[in-house]
């Protein structure tokens, strides 16, 4: 599956890898984050295993997940997937 880098002036959407959870490990502590999320991500290996669903899902071909870049704050600010594909 081709997967397109979305881009604006203000963020970089690019695919995301298992790789990629250490540059979120941050924000994932933060407060309240995943309050409405059936997911959990408090500790660094929910987190990770957060990720290997989200590349599962990807090399299943049924969801496209980003790591998102804030271009102007210059970090790394969160994630998120096209799911349900068929």
């Amino acid at each position: 599956m081709r997967v397109p880098i979305l881009e604006t002036k203000h963020v970089k959407l690019t695919l995301l890898t298992l790789n990629n959870y250490v540059k979120l490990i941050a924000i994932a502590q933060e407060k309240d984050l995943t309050y409405y999320s059936p997911s959990t991500i408090s500790s660094s290996e929910k987190l990770k295993d957060y990720f290997k669903v989200a590349v599962d899902g990807y090399l299943n071909q049924t969801a496209i997940p980003f790591i998102i870049y804030d271009k102007v704050k210059q970090q790394y600010s969160g994630s998120t997937r096209f799911g349900l594909i068929h």
